[in-house]
């Protein structure tokens, strides 16, 4: 089990608003001040390793995993597996169900890729594919298939002429592939130093949509996503007009490129991981390095989370600091069921391992979990919640072997974290991290372990984040206060 930090919710919900409504106590306060730091670390959450990757059946994950529609969980590991094991293996691509069930189902060899690192995707026929950034002809890369009668192939290996170093695949509606290439063709603008976008058919028709100049972007190391305007949307990691820090950009079905945002560092930098889009229309993205501690040198920085509004406003919705973490994962974010986004950080927390962080509808960063290096570490990936309504999640290094490992992450519906003012005027402030339009009921106690919790007042709908409501103070008994969040 991980060394995560757990805590009952009987005791937490104590801990999250325990204060004397009367007289104040500097003690109590101090007391509450620490348990409700604890809360915003790991309220609602629990962690399960469900595999520890031991070399031969793959080693180091880094790519998000996909939820097939036989509700398995597929992934490939960068390195490990039977081929290649002089060199630390060629990878592997397996899959793993919710329970636990774990089982390789295919070895790379070198000379038709190795060292995947990005997500599957599952095909409007039912074949996974997937892009090895090395390996093939040339060590430049391929594009490959794995079908569910179990066989593996193929489909391109590329070449000088082609570009190489390929990233995450995305399938369009018309059934062809799109990804993107960290160096493009040898033919194109400056060789092809400043990569490109290719496009796939499933039989291996090749064609380049797109090369970067630098100006404009250079080096992708994401996969593209397709917008609800029909467009491609991407980020590179190098590039740009404001220091060479990345972009995030747009593609046009024909081929042309906008950009849409260069960073300057102190908004984010190096950003490595595909952009999502919600249902507003925004795209939400995140940076490797830049913003806190950026001070103008490579890969410094512990990292942002930003959005691009609908009419391309651009703002920051997150820094990080390294206690929260840093180094944030190469996986997109997700939205999970309950309207929050979630992300990995690869490195940063409290063992320095990682993260796993949480920002609420209203902007609210919490983290979550810090990874310990004996349980996993460098969750490299992204999160994907799968139909059980579970986080899960591969970390690169860590677990039984040091070699990896698949967890899965069950988070509790999110309690608010609260906050309280010492008595004025016979009230108290009670205020809490809400998220606009949902509902939440106060509920208090004067027991020290309650077994019923009485309504007070009527129940609210929050019309903006950190909302506050007064509470009046007792000379006689001491009070203990929670928020229930209202489906």
């Amino acid at each position: 089990m991980f060394q995560a930090l757990r805590i009952e919710e009987e005791l937490m919900v104590l801990k999250m608003a325990s204060f004397r409504t009367g007289g104040w106590l500097k003690r109590s306060f101090t007391a509450v001040a620490a348990c409700l730091l604890a809360v915003q670390v790991c309220a609602g959450m629990a962690l399960s390793n469900l595999h520890s990757f031991d070399g031969p059946n793959g080693a180091n994950p880094r790519g998000t995993l996909l939820q097939a529609t036989d509700a398995y969980l597929y992934g490939t590991t960068q390195t490990g597996g039977t081929n290649g094991v002089a060199t630390g293996g060629d990878g592997t691509i397996f899959r793993i169900s919710p329970a636990g069930e774990f089982q390789v189902l295919a070895s790379l060899l070198g000379t038709s890729g190795a060292a995947p690192q990005s997500p599957l995707i599952q095909a409007h026929d039912g074949v996974l594919y997937g892009a090895a950034p090395e390996g093939g002809i040339e060590n430049l890369g391929a594009v490959f298939k794995w079908s569910p009668d179990g066989q593996y192939s193929t489909v391109l290996l590329f070449t000088g002429d082609q570009g190489g170093m390929p990233n995450g695949l995305m399938q369009s509606p018309s059934g062809d592939l799109y990804g993107t290439l960290y160096f493009a063709s040898s033919n194109s603008v400056a060789g092809g130093a400043y990569g490109g976008v290719f496009r796939l058919t499933t039989n291996g028709v090749f064609s380049t949509m797109a090369t970067f100049n630098g100006a404009n972007g250079a080096n992708p190391r994401a996969g593209l996503l397709l917008g609800a305007d029909g467009n491609f949307y991407g980020t590179t990691f190098k590039g740009g007009t404001t220091g060479g820090w990345g972009t995030v950009f747009k593609m046009t079905p024909a081929g042309a490129i906008t950009t849409l945002v260069s960073f300057n560092g102190t908004n984010g930098a190096a950003p490595l991981s595909p952009l999502i889009q919600t249902e507003d229309g925004a795209l939400y993205g995140t940076t490797s390095a830049g913003g806190i501690g950026f001070n103008g040198i490579p890969y410094t920085g512990f990292g942002t989370v930003f959005r691009i509004a609908a009419d391309g406003t651009f703002s920051t919705v997150a820094f990080f600091g390294g206690t929260n973490g840093s180094y944030l994962a190469t996986g997109a974010l997700v939205k999970a069921s309950d309207g929050a986004l979630y992300g990995t950080t690869q490195r940063g927390g409290t063992y320095q391992a990682g993260t796993v962080y949480r920002i609420s509808s209203a902007g609210v960063l919490s983290t979550l979990v810090s990874f310990s290096p004996l349980d996993g570490s460098e969750p490299a990936s992204g999160l994907v919640q799968a139909s059980d309504g579970n986080l899960y999640a591969v970390t690169a290094t860590g677990g039984k072997y040091n070699h990896g490992t698949v967890c899965r992450i069950s988070i509790a519906a999110h309690r608010p974290v609260l906050t309280i003012s010492p008595p004025k005027d016979g009230f108290c402030d009670l205020c809490w991290d809400s998220e606009t339009n949902a509902k939440y009921q106060i509920q208090s106690t004067d027991a020290i372990q309650p077994t019923q919790w009485v309504n007070v007042g009527d129940p609210i709908t929050a019309t903006g984040p950190n909302w506050c409501v007064k509470v009046p103070k007792s000379a006689e008994k001491c009070f203990f206060y929670r928020v229930e969040v209202i489906p």
